[in-house]
């Protein structure tokens, strides 16, 4: 009996343990499943978070080809309106309207303009370096307002909604950022390597600018110069579409002056020889380039870069000296020649 009695023991203190071993186990797993829940919660929330803000941006509606980057990723070659490729050289485009700017606003002298740019909602907003303005209006020339600048204004790119990026030349080159809807200025980022010369665009919600041999990407919301990207050259007429960065070479030692670009996905610099010098670069709606060049001529480029076609000359109002410029929200194209402002509609 009192061996049966010690078993007795034995066995009751091994279920005590088997107990106290299945409590613990079950407290752990509840902790776990709790820690679990508290995971996949913060997860939803994060979701949730992220669905607002992209419900919100889209709202607010994203006013330049780049600042829509935020949304799509940046090595997206794509297009919001996704279309097939144009034939080159193709006629694309219908002479829609023209401003002379002297005789629009009875100007005396002649103003400068060295930049204009087509924002989302159709307004277009120019640079008069020696005026020390910026000019906002209308595509017909209606509801004119300026924005005085303390310096030189030469490029202008959009940001987001009614937000520009002006390259200004004055004691210090800088970049000022302003809100043409408001008409005041909403920071000035300084940049003493920065050359105003070279121009101003956007790639991945980021200001592209050029510098003696290099690119700078510069973080406008904190004026911090993200990285340098060195070219070899002095970048000029600078250009981005996807995840490449166009410029030409604009040190004056170079007579080919070939168009260039650096490619994001393999870090790579790469050159395209043209028939002459490239005053100005942008983007259509399929991912294709033209490109004006300084013998008046348009060169249509694939958007792979690997051919090219000169844009039929019944378009003849692009030759000359002339920046050219695509909307891709408005579907219109901006070109300037002196002071004589053209607007073409894309045929359908």
């Amino acid at each position: 009996m009192q061996n049966l009695h010690s078993s007795f023991q034995a066995v009751s203190s091994s279920i005590i343990g088997l107990n106290s071993s299945v409590q613990t186990t079950v407290q752990g797993m509840d902790t776990t499943v709790q820690g679990m829940g508290n995971s996949i919660q913060g997860i939803e929330t994060s979701v949730q978070q992220t669905n607002e803000l992209l419900q919100e941006l889209l709202q607010k509606g994203l006013t330049c080809e780049c600042g829509r980057q935020i949304i799509n990723p940046l090595f997206n070659d794509q297009r919001r309106k996704h279309r097939e490729q144009y034939q080159l050289g193709q006629n694309i485009f219908n002479l829609h309207q023209q401003l002379n700017f002297q005789s629009l606003f009875e100007i005396d002298k002649i103003r400068w303009l060295t930049d204009v740019k087509m924002m989302d909602d159709g307004r277009l907003v120019l640079c008069f370096p020696y005026e020390y303005i910026i000019l906002i209006c209308n595509t017909d020339g209606s509801q004119t307002n300026s924005i005085s600048v303390q310096g030189e204004p030469w490029f202008v790119t959009a940001v987001i909604n009614s937000t520009v990026a002006v390259l200004v030349k004055s004691i210090i080159q800088c970049i000022e950022i302003y809100d043409v809807t408001d008409k005041h200025k909403l920071k000035s980022i300084s940049l003493p390597i920065m050359l105003c010369a070279c121009g101003i665009t956007m790639i991945n919600n980021k200001l592209v600018v050029g510098g003696l041999g290099r690119l700078l990407i510069v973080d406008h919301q904190t004026g911090e110069t993200i990285q340098t990207i060195e070219t070899g050259c002095k970048p000029d007429r600078l250009h981005t579409s996807g995840d490449r960065i166009f410029f030409t070479d604009g040190s004056i030692w170079n007579k080919k002056r070939p168009l260039n670009w650096y490619n994001y996905i393999d870090n790579k610099i790469y050159t395209k020889k043209l028939s002459s010098y490239p005053t100005s670069i942008t983007s259509l709606q399929d991912g294709s380039l033209y490109v004006r060049c300084d013998d008046g001529l348009i060169h249509h480029v694939s958007n792979d870069l690997k051919h090219m076609k000169k844009v039929k000359p019944n378009i003849k109002v692009l030759k000359g000296d002339s920046i050219v410029s695509y909307n891709t929200t408005q579907n219109k194209m901006v070109t300037l020649d002196g002071n004589i402002l053209s607007i073409f509609q894309e045929k359908k």
